[in-house]
């Protein structure tokens, strides 16, 4: 998973309102070449190793949830 890019295209959905280009980035995860071997929000296994080694403390898992609702329709 690739969540730096995720949060990225939450952030273009949420900060400048470009809910198309936002989308079209997500679906871009898994896809497109250089980002094939990477995976999409919804493969979070909610496990919080992220959570632990995040030095902004933010509930990842709980905005992988919101982004992927977001972004992937």
């Amino acid at each position: 998973m690739l969540i730096p890019r995720i949060f990225q295209a939450m952030n273009i959905y949420r900060i400048y309102k470009s809910e198309n280009y936002a989308r079209e980035d997500y679906a871009s995860i898994g896809v497109v070449p250089w980002l094939k071997n990477y995976a999409k929000a919804d493969a979070c296994i909610e496990c919080g190793v992220c959570e632990e080694h995040c030095p902004q403390h933010i509930e990842i898992r709980k905005q992988l949830k919101e982004c992927h609702a977001a972004l992937a329709g």
